[in-house]
């Protein structure tokens, strides 16, 4: 899988509308969704893990390397489903641990 289509299953956030979509229309095979929904699942894990990884590693490098990240985790903000918040603070909160996390989450914010 190229890193586009990873980046499409699990920062689209056209995911849910599209299984609704399909469980309306019938259009899809009940494979094609159950993948969606697998992808669904593991989204709040793959957030968490690249706030661990800027722990562990440097802040920096991660939003440097990412960008795309970033500015999903400020989008799960601001959206309507409250465990995606929850996971966005975590990952937030984890992020700022450091000094140069919350220098750079300030940089992102203005």
């Amino acid at each position: 899988m190229t890193q586009t289509e990873l980046t499409y299953i699990f920062f689209s956030h056209e995911k849910k509308n599209s299984i609704n979509d399909q469980r309306k229309t019938g259009g899809r095979s009940s494979f094609f969704i159950a993948s969606q929904i697998v992808a669904l699942l593991a989204f709040s894990g793959v957030i968490k893990f690249f706030g661990n990884m800027s722990v562990y590693g440097s802040p920096k490098t991660v939003l440097q390397v990412y960008p795309v990240f970033c500015d999903v985790l400020f989008d799960l903000l601001n959206g309507p489903e409250p465990a995606k918040k929850q996971v966005a603070v975590e990952t937030i909160a984890l992020i700022g641990s450091s000094a140069e996390g919350k220098l750079l989450l300030h940089e992102q914010g203005s």
